[in-house]
């Protein structure tokens, strides 16, 4: 049998969903002095910023139309995965029966002033339970298939139209996609880690993140779609992957699949710990990990250890 093919390398970022992005954006950057992997910028049917954390970014995104600030409306919605070459992966997928999209643009200025395709991404589905698996069949969305090459400029646009009601529904729990850059991104991830590094991690001793963690209602099935698409990676443990430098993804027993929580790493869990509690940030408390308050990141769960 001849081996596997990676499709994933690691996690890029992941996705939070918040009715309005800039106060939550700005407590991570200003007040938790996270280096900013873009700023936030308004584009119609999404506004979105980036703050950088060791090892990936967390994307502060409102999907869909304006609408008045809800306390603790953030939630987990996405986790961006970086493919290996996506003509790769898009064999790899079809040839593994993983339903995906065909790959949609997002074009617009890059960070080198030309303008072009700024990124592309590619919806997975089975990974966040039976949503819209369906509708992204591998045999039918796959660039070499028949159905792909004889439909193709139809297939990218309902694939864009599936992305953008997906990405603003209230009801979608969250996705998972793979979303490979237009341009060259090592540069800015080596720039990044050097402002976090010299700021000592910021007033948290930040790390990076180690852990995603995913609660699932089936988890043995869970495990294995996701083992699936990460072989030829082997877990660490059962229900655990760690993607090379980047983090970790975890699945537990849940009622629903969700994004239940992001794990950080710190340098200094009592230092952090004492921060948290002058600020009344401070959440709950175990042997190897504390938890910022919720209420006070807008009802996310971001647990440290160290």
């Amino acid at each position: 049998m001849p081996a596997l093919t990676a499709i994933v390398k690691r996690i890029d970022h992941i996705l939070v969903r918040v009715d309005d992005p800039e106060p939550l954006f700005g407590l991570l950057s200003g007040l938790l002095e996270l280096p900013v992997s873009w700023p936030m910028q308004n584009h119609g049917w999404y506004a979105s910023g980036g703050v950088f954390v060791g090892n990936a970014s967390l994307e502060i995104a409102r999907l869909g139309r304006a609408r008045p600030r809800a306390a603790g409306s953030a939630r987990l919605f996405g986790i961006a995965l970086e493919p290996c070459p996506l003509g790769v992966c898009l064999r790899e997928l079809a040839a593994r029966g993983i339903p995906h999209s065909l790959p949609v643009c997002f074009c617009g200025e890059r960070p080198d002033g030309t303008r072009g395709v700024r990124w592309k991404n590619v919806l997975l589905g089975g990974l966040t339970g039976e949503a819209h698996a369906r509708l992204l069949r591998a045999s039918w969305w796959a660039e070499d298939s028949v159905a792909g090459r004889l439909l193709d400029p139809v297939g990218r646009m309902m694939a864009f139209g599936h992305w953008v009601r997906l990405t603003t529904s209230p009801t979608e729990r969250h996705i998972v996609y793979l979303c490979e850059y237009g341009y060259e991104v090592e540069k800015g991830l080596s720039a990044r880690r050097a402002v976090l590094e010299e700021a000592g991690g910021g007033p948290l001793g930040l790390v990076g993140l180690a852990e995603v963690v995913l609660g699932a209602t089936n988890p043995e099935r869970a495990r294995q779609r996701w083992q699936n698409l990460l072989a030829p990676l082997l877990p660490v443990e059962r229900g655990l992957w760690q993607l090379h430098d980047g983090p970790g993804i975890r699945i537990v027993p849940h009622d629903e699949d969700t994004m239940l929580s992001l794990v950080l790493r710190t340098r200094d869990l009592a230092r952090a710990e004492a921060w948290l509690r002058e600020r009344r940030m401070l959440g709950g408390m175990t042997a190897n990990q504390i938890s910022v308050d919720p209420v006070t990141v807008q009802g996310l769960d971001i647990r440290l250890m160290q």
